[in-house]
């Protein structure tokens, strides 16, 4: 009896009009900032921001973002420690169904990814994303703050899941039905952390390709590089140009697409290929479509588990069938370097080269 009165009164209370003590969503929203009283955490600004507009953004990356639905933006700072603050934003639409949206970053994560708040907030999501507690893709903000490392690899997500609710509540009058987090990659990681750590701040999370065991992946990142002649690899005779790399895919494709008994231009079975780089070793071929012995050293490494001195596994090899994601790889990523001489090496001045 008493659960039967529970869920009509939440059906009940589901099924109000929303701002119904405002009269509309653009009053509500220029009324929403007296009425925030929000635990280590300062509201910047509120503002009603009709679809289809375009605003200025917080923090050091794209300047612009692009607005589809109407919302109410509410931008905020929360201070996680003496130390460390987050800055984040809500977009709360018009048309709101009930359901909370938290976003992930990408990479060393100090963009707040305006084009995802826009996408949450369009589809009837009050969407809210953070800066991870630092602002661009330097590492440099790591140095010699532990905080600022918490937020990055755990806290900010939390803060958008307190913080973000209590908006929410205040907003439009009632609490969330259901709560949700998407992330990809850096936002994959953050997502299997929340659920880990804060297993009661989502309902469901969406972690898509999650960067876990980040020290170890950042290490074969960057051993990936060496293998392709970081940190100068154009002048390495190990470096594979782009064009090469198509060449390398297609012959990866020959190896293994038909494993799984079909031949449809996927690698389904990456872990039963076992592919030979050795066949593209130039003879008698033209050098534009084959490869020399360096480069094909470099290919076996590539696919081969990095291991450590004790022969212990460090990190899985690079899996046959993703190689158009290893055509950008040229120059050495300037965010590895990063995070391996801010947080391994303790200075943001020392060359990596030597190490």
């Amino acid at each position: 009896m008493e659960l039967s009165r529970i869920f009509l009164s939440s059906l009940l209370t589901s099924n109000l009009p929303l701002f119904s003590d405002f009269g509309s969503p653009h009053a509500a929203c220029l009324s929403l900032k007296s009425r925030l009283q929000l635990e280590n955490t300062t509201v910047i600004d509120v503002s009603y921001v009709p679809g289809g507009s375009r605003v200025a953004t917080l923090g050091t990356c794209d300047p612009i973002a692009h607005v589809s639905a109407p919302i109410c933006r509410v931008q905020f700072f929360t201070n996680t420690s003496n130390t460390s603050v987050v800055h984040a934003e809500a977009w709360l639409p018009d048309q709101w169904y009930g359901r909370f949206l938290a976003q992930g970053n990408g990479g060393l994560g100090g963009c707040i990814f305006y084009d995802h708040l826009d996408y949450g907030s369009s589809m009837h999501f009050a969407t809210v994303a953070s800066n991870n507690g630092h602002d661009g893709y330097s590492g440099t903000p790591f140095l010699n703050h532990p905080e600022v490392i918490n937020d990055f690899a755990y806290r900010a997500i939390h803060v958008e899941a307190v913080i973000g609710k209590q908006i929410v509540e205040a907003y439009y009058g009632r609490p969330h039905a259901k709560s949700y987090y998407l992330g990809c990659s850096t936002g994959g990681r953050q997502g299997t952390q929340a659920a880990l750590k804060y297993p009661d701040d989502f309902d469901g999370i969406l972690a898509g390709a999650p960067a876990t065991d980040f020290n170890h992946l950042i290490h074969w990142s960057y051993m990936l590089g060496q293998h392709i002649g970081a940190p100068h690899p154009e002048s390495s005779p190990a470096f594979i140009p782009s064009e090469l790399w198509r060449v390398v895919a297609a012959e990866v494709m020959r190896q293994c697409d038909a494993i799984d008994g079909v031949r449809d231009g996927i690698v389904t079975e990456p872990d039963l290929c076992d592919f030979r780089p050795e066949t593209l070793l130039c003879g008698r071929a033209s050098r534009s479509r084959c490869l020399t012995e360096p480069q094909v050293e470099a290919l076996r490494r590539i696919y081969s588990p990095l291991y450590g001195d004790n022969s212990e596994v460090i990190y899985p090899r690079y899996d046959p069938g993703a190689e158009s994601e290893a055509i950008p790889f040229g120059p050495f990523s300037g965010e590895i370097g990063d995070l391996f001489k801010v947080c391994a090496m303790c200075s943001s001045s020392r060359p990596l080269n030597r190490h």
